[in-house]
């Protein structure tokens, strides 16, 4: 693992890049573009593992250590202050900073925007979007942060063209796809359309049908529709040699959506749903579940009550 300066070392040096006056450190020669492209690459990638915000951390603040005016790591550092910790001041300064140094980088416009619209700064999030878009840019990002704009403005369908946009053009990036997948599916979903928010999925499986984050996902959409007996089918889909992590996570959750909507109507298949996920909980390591029947007594008393 990359580690030059130490977590703690190199938190307290990115608060002072972020709050001080420019200034010049005196560091070793390092490649900032290779170290850059590694941070951006583990930010976009970044899918909930803490060591990955570390490392991409760490790289950031070399390259801002060695080359103080290097205008993108600034905004990269905007963007990892969001990542971690949301904390909206500290990016905000960071693209301050960057804005001093080169005031027609759009993507500091870009991810301001963005800033802006979770602070309910709408009209200024807009503002500073179409900042990024007189400059020009092909950032997928400026459709998407306008979209989410969009949508708190009560101003649907635009938005969703937007992320329509988004989902045609950038099935490579390894970020902003995904989200305007999801802003789709949600777009759908809230305005009471299923089947459209059902294509989203359908399509986007289909453009990237290895994709495990996604076919998660649906099955986890279609419990919340109720549609039992499917979610389990796509969910037993999953399980191969590798069945770690979400994969078998949500065909827990299915298995266990499967015994209960059996319990009252067939209680020979539901026993049977309820000891295969038993076993997969037990193999997990994750510790032992009750018997069938000490688990049919609690959930039938609880339905009992719940009437």
């Amino acid at each position: 693992m990359f580690s030059r300066f130490s977590r703690q070392a190199s938190w307290l040096l990115a608060l002072a890049l972020a709050a001080a006056p420019m200034y010049a450190v005196a560091a070793a020669e390092v490649d900032k573009h290779a170290l850059y492209a590694e941070a951006v690459d583990l930010l976009d990638r970044w899918r909930g593992d803490r060591s990955d915000l570390d490392e991409a951390h760490e790289r950031l603040t070399t390259v801002l250590l060695d080359a103080p005016d290097f205008t993108p790591a600034h905004v990269e550092m905007a963007r990892w202050y969001l990542m971690n910790s949301r904390n909206n001041e500290l990016a905000l300064r960071s693209l301050e900073r960057a804005q001093a140094l080169e005031p027609d980088l759009a993507g500091i416009y870009v991810l301001r925007g963005y800033v802006y619209q979770k602070m309910g700064r709408l009209k200024e999030s807009l503002s500073e979007l179409d900042r990024a878009e007189e400059i020009g840019t092909d950032n997928p990002w400026l459709l998407l942060n306008r979209g989410f704009t969009l949508q708190k403005l009560g101003r649907e369908e635009e938005a969703r063209v937007l992320f329509e946009t988004v989902f045609e053009s950038s099935l490579d990036d390894p970020k902003a796809w995904p989200a305007a997948r999801q802003s789709l599916v949600s777009s759908h979903t809230n305005a009471g359309d299923r089947a459209g928010a059902e294509q989203v999925y359908v399509r986007a499986i289909a453009l990237q049908p290895t994709d495990m984050n996604q076919r998660v996902e649906y099955v986890e959409w279609l419990l919340s529709g109720e549609r039992v007996e499917e979610a389990l089918a796509n969910a037993r889909e999953l399980q191969g040699a590798e069945t770690e992590g979400r994969a078998r996570e949500v065909l827990l959750m299915a298995l266990a959506a499967r015994a209960v909507s059996l319990l009252a109507t067939d209680a020979t298949a539901a026993a049977t749903v309820y000891e295969e996920m038993r076993a997969m909980v037990s193999e997990s390591g994750f510790g032992e579940m009750p018997t069938y029947a000490e688990w049919a007594r609690v959930m039938q008393a609880s339905q009992s009550g719940a009437r």
